[in-house]
């Protein structure tokens, strides 16, 4: 696996070139269990409203089936992210047996 990294994505979306401040980014907002920074917040926000842009594309060639999960949200993120014509959108935590019910209305 040399030569290549772990969160390529995230490396991008952070500005960043190391994967020990990439690491450490992550760590950090997963450690904090609920307290989010605004930094962290508008970096979240970002993150979301880019997964909201992916399902905006793909659904633009060829429909798919989305359920939406996320630990933080707000009304203007479940918005847009509805317009998407999601099969759901749940806030964490999530209840699988919701989720069982929803995959077998497909």
């Amino acid at each position: 696996m040399s030569g290549q990294t772990v969160f390529p994505e995230w490396k991008n979306f952070l500005g960043t070139n190391s994967e020990v401040e990439t690491a450490m980014f992550i760590r950090n907002v997963v450690k904090r269990s609920g307290e989010i920074r605004d930094y962290d917040r508008s970096k979240i926000s970002a993150a979301i409203g880019k997964a909201i842009e992916a399902v905006e594309k793909i659904n633009s060639v060829s429909a798919i089936h989305v359920i939406y999960m996320t630990g933080y949200s707000n009304s203007e993120m479940k918005s847009r992210a509805m317009q998407t014509g999601p099969l759901a959108y749940l806030e964490k935590p999530v209840d699988i047996a919701e989720i069982n019910r929803i995959l077998q209305n497909l």
